[in-house]
C-alpha cells in the first residue's frame, strides 16, 4: 500500500509518524505546513510531502501525484479511470473531460514507445485535475525530491507529477520519497481555504516481488 506523510515542520526533513492517508482514504486533515516565499511577494506557499511503499511483497508502477478538487456542479455522476498516454517521449494524463494534461516525469522511462495505460483509482467524475485551464484561482506545480528549487527550475514543471515505478519485480522500495508542492493564490477571493483542494496519489500497476 502506498501511503502519504506529511513533515512536521516545514523543510526540517522531520515526519510526522502517522500517514496523513493511505489506500485513497483520508486519515487526518491533509494540510501540509508549508512556507510563504517572500522574496516573490506573491501568495506562494511550498511544502514537501513524501509517499512510502509499506509492502516489501509489491511495487508500482507509474505513479500519478496531483492537486484536484471536487466540482460544485458536477460533471455526472458515477466512477470513471484517468488514462496516461505516452508520446514524443512526453507522459499525458486525461481524466473525466480534461484531456491531454502534460506531466512531470521524475525520471526516464526505461522505454519511450507510445503507449496508452488505465489508471488502477476509480474517480468520481465531478473530481477536477488542478491546472491552469481548470482553476483561475491556484496554481500548483510539483517537484521529485527534497532540494529547493530555483524560479527558473519551477517554470519548466507542470500540475501533474509522474514517477515511473517505486522498486521492481525483483526488489521492493520502502523508503520514503520526497515531493516538493508550490502552490500559488492567483486571485483575491472574500473567504479562500485550501481545504477545497485534495492530494491525489493513483498508479497505474501494483505488480508482486519475485
Amino acid at each position: 500500500m502506498i501511503q502519504l506523510f506529511q513533515e512536521s515542520i516545514p523543510f526540517s526533513n522531520k515526519r510526522l509518524d502517522a500517514p496523513a492517508s493511505q489506500g485513497g482514504s483520508f486519515l487526518n486533515p491533509v494540510i501540509m505546513p508549508f512556507a510563504i516565499n517572500a522574496t516573490l511577494g506573491s501568495n506562494t506557499f511550498e511544502t514537501v510531502l513524501y509517499i512510502r511503499n509499506t509492502s516489501i511483497e509489491h511495487y508500482y508502477n507509474d505513479i500519478v501525484i496531483s492537486l484536484m478538487k471536487e466540482s460544485a456542479t458536477g460533471t455526472g455522476t458515477g466512477l470513471t479511470s484517468g488514462i496516461l498516454k505516452t508520446a514524443s517521449n512526453q507522459v499525458f494524463l486525461s481524466m473525466n473531460s480534461f484531456q491531454n494534461i502534460l506531466t512531470t516525469v521524475a525520471f526516464p522511462y526505461s522505454e519511450s514507445q507510445a503507449t496508452t495505460k488505465v489508471l488502477d483509482a476509480k474517480y468520481q467524475q465531478n473530481y477536477i485535475p488542478i491546472t491552469p485551464s481548470t482553476d483561475m484561482n491556484v496554481d500548483v506545480k510539483f517537484s521529485y525530491g527534497y532540494d529547493e528549487l530555483s524560479e527558473l527550475d519551477w517554470q519548466g514543471l507542470t500540475s501533474v507529477l509522474v514517477i515511473p515505478m517505486i522498486g521492481n519485480k525483483t526488489t521492493p522500495d520502502t523508503s520514503y520519497v520526497p515531493i516538493r508542492m508550490r502552490f500559488t493564490i492567483n486571485s483575491s477571493p472574500t473567504i479562500f481555504t485550501i481545504r477545497d483542494y485534495f492530494i491525489d496519489v493513483s498508479y497505474v500497476f501494483e505488480g508482486d516481488v519475485i
